[in-house]
């Protein structure tokens, strides 16, 4: 039986004071989750370098993502348990989106051996709020939607490959900052998915952003139907307590799984 953590989280490291870089450590550390998803992560070896200095008594393994992000930012992993693949979607063309265009931050598709398990994360950080002179609103708008629906169509596309290659059912989590309400029209791809959405799952749809006075749902923990039996209830968090304001400008969530070997 293995028990892993799924948590959203910021990481801003160049620039950042070191007094900042301690509170997101110490957050890290008061959650300490066996899988962490990370947003809005610096290309290069920055996510390398803040593990091997802030949190070497974890036991992570890391890896970022590419980025076709103007300001170099990407999302990025923490595991516990061996990664054993990562894939990219930097180069898939998004549809119905002229001109063609890109994920900005990526999608990051990581496979985790966890016991006997194969269990895979998506990540991704859809575009942030138009910076000009990259996007207009309107611009950014259908950028959003695009991204959301590349998502939608690469995990199904996973789910149906996964399923007739290992003849049983997939296994998946998918963590996001998605800049996106399920109260806005661009959100209807995702609703229209079969996925369970473990904050609705638990009742907890409080707002996650910002820290210091959240305002909107737009993080979340999805997962495929097959890995909701290992959802253990009533453990979704929403971590507000502590440093959570002084560590991101977006509030950790995270939830526990217990993963039955299944072979």
């Amino acid at each position: 039986v293995n028990r892993y953590g799924a948590l959203h989280e910021r990481l801003r490291l160049r620039g950042k004071r070191p007094q900042d870089l301690k509170f997101l450590s110490e957050q890290i550390h008061k959650i300490n989750a066996d899988v962490l998803l990370l947003q809005e992560v610096e290309e290069g070896r920055f996510l390398e370098t803040f593990n091997k200095k802030y949190l070497q008594d974890l036991g992570y393994e890391s890896a970022t993502s590419h980025s076709n992000d103007p300001k170099g930012y990407a999302v990025g992993i923490l595991s516990k348990f061996p990664i054993v693949r990562i894939a990219s979607y930097t180069n898939r063309a998004l549809k119905n989106f002229l001109p063609p265009t890109h994920f900005v931050k990526d999608l990051m598709e990581a496979e985790l051996e966890i016991g006997n398990e194969r269990i895979t994360f998506f990540n991704l950080h859809t575009q942030s709020p138009p910076l000009r002179p990259y996007y207009s609103k309107d611009q950014w708008q259908l950028h959003r939607k695009a991204e959301l629906q590349g998502l939608c169509d690469i995990v199904n596309e996973f789910s149906k490959k996964d399923e007739k290659a290992h003849g049983k059912s997939d296994y998946w989590i998918l963590v996001g900052d998605l800049n996106v309400t399920v109260e806005e029209d661009i959100y209807e791809p995702l609703g229209k998915q079969n996925w369970t959405d473990f904050s609705v799952l638990s009742g907890k749809t409080q707002p996650t952003c910002p820290s210091d006075n959240p305002k909107w749902r737009i993080d979340y923990i999805w997962g495929s139907p097959s890995i909701t039996q290992f959802f253990v209830p009533n453990s979704f968090v929403i971590h507000s307590e502590g440093v959570a304001v002084k560590a991101s400008d977006h509030l950790a969530i995270s939830a526990d799984f217990l993963i039955q070997n299944s072979k």
